[in-house]
Formats: C-alpha cells, sequence, structure tokens
C-alpha cells in the first residue's frame, strides 16, 4: 500500500526530516487532520506538500474567461478602481509576471542547449 515499504533506516530518517522541515510549524493536530484526510480517499502515503496543500489549499489561479468577464464589467461600470473585477485584473496580473519570471528561468537554463545544438546541427525532435 504504502511506497515507504522496504525502505532502509537511513531514507526513512531522511523521510521523517523533509515532513518534519515542511510541516513542523503548524498545529500537531491540524497535521493529523490532513493525513487522516488524505488516507481517507488515498491509497498511496502523501507527500509533505500534498499534506500542506490540504492545510493551506493552493490559491486558484484566474482563468482568461474570468479576465474577460471582469474586463468586460469594468468597461460597462467605467474602472472602479476598488471593484472585485479590478482584482480579478490584477491576480490575472501578477500571475502572468510570475510564470513570465518562472519561464525567463526556465529558458536561462534551457535555450543554450536548444542553440548548441542548432549550432552542432543538430534537431529537436527525434527522427
Amino acid at each position: 500500500m504504502f511506497s515507504q515499504y522496504g525502505k532502509t533506516d537511513a531514507q526513512m530518517a531522511l523521510m521523517a526530516k523533509a515532513y518534519v522541515n515542511v510541516l513542523g510549524g503548524f498545529d500537531t493536530q491540524i497535521v493529523a487532520n490532513a493525513f487522516e484526510q488524505w488516507l481517507g480517499s488515498e491509497n498511496k502515503m502523501p507527500t509533505p506538500a500534498d499534506i500542506k496543500n490540504i492545510i493551506i489549499p493552493p490559491k486558484k489561479r484566474v482563468t482568461e474567461a474570468q479576465l474577460v468577464t471582469a474586463t468586460k464589467a469594468q468597461e460597462r461600470n467605467g474602472w472602479d478602481p476598488f471593484s472585485d473585477d479590478q482584482d480579478v485584473i490584477n491576480e490575472y496580473r501578477e500571475q502572468e509576471k510570475q510564470d513570465f519570471a518562472n519561464n525567463k528561468k526556465h529558458d536561462e537554463l534551457v535555450l543554450p542547449v536548444g542553440h548548441l545544438v542548432k549550432r552542432i546541427g543538430g534537431s529537436y525532435a527525434q527522427k
């Protein structure tokens, strides 16, 4: 059932340390409840991130459809800077900045390899 079966003591100690590092700041009962919730619906051992996501659910992303709806509402209502629609627009802009920053970091690592492949006459796709 759990992927921890057969692990060495050293491997189990390292895993326990990871759980403590991620979950150590939360109340023990909150962590125990999150484990119970996970184990009631899953058949594998949760990662520390799985448990943390139960305790603090990740923020939902603003979709393009929500952005369009909010933008149209703002156009109709005179661009109220304190409206919920403006909050949606601001959240979308912020998540786009984050995505750009994350992709920029990715590009800094991946693109030089791609350019090197092109210079030596290679191809990205395998034939």
